[in-house]
């Protein structure tokens, strides 16, 4: 059930994700501030995301990413740490600018060249390299 998301929704999902591993209880209000936006925006992306089989959540209850949602935050957040690490620790690319920079690169970057970053990652740790 591997789906096309828009980049909004993959923040969403990070975010969730992000709050989920924290423990405590997810809710639109958590989101919300999480990201910094309205809570009618979060409201209406939950409920895209319950469209899409992503997310449960009752109404005005706790949200709970599903299976499908777990994967495909998980994949986000990955793509994110790569492109972080790599412009942070390779390219030389101060915190805060790789962060902002990974934030908006991790949802257009293809396929292809997420798995050639990945690769020369991997390779540059097996060579001893500290990046």
């Amino acid at each position: 059930m591997s789906q096309s998301l828009s980049s909004s929704i993959e923040d969403y999902l990070e975010a969730i994700l992000a709050l989920t591993e924290s423990g405590e209880p997810v809710r639109v209000t958590d989101v919300a501030k999480k990201l910094g936006i309205a809570k009618p925006s979060v409201t209406e992306a939950v409920r895209t995301l319950r469209d899409r089989g992503l997310v449960t959540q009752k109404p005005y209850g706790r949200i709970f990413l599903t299976a499908e949602g777990l994967m495909q935050s998980a994949r986000v957040r990955k793509r994110h740490v790569v492109l972080r690490t790599f412009l942070q620790d390779v390219l030389g690319v101060n915190e805060e600018q790789a962060e902002i920079d990974a934030c908006r690169i991790e949802h257009v970057v293809s396929t292809e060249t997420m798995d050639k970053i990945v690769a020369f990652l991997e390779q540059d740790q097996t060579a001893g390299q500290q990046f």
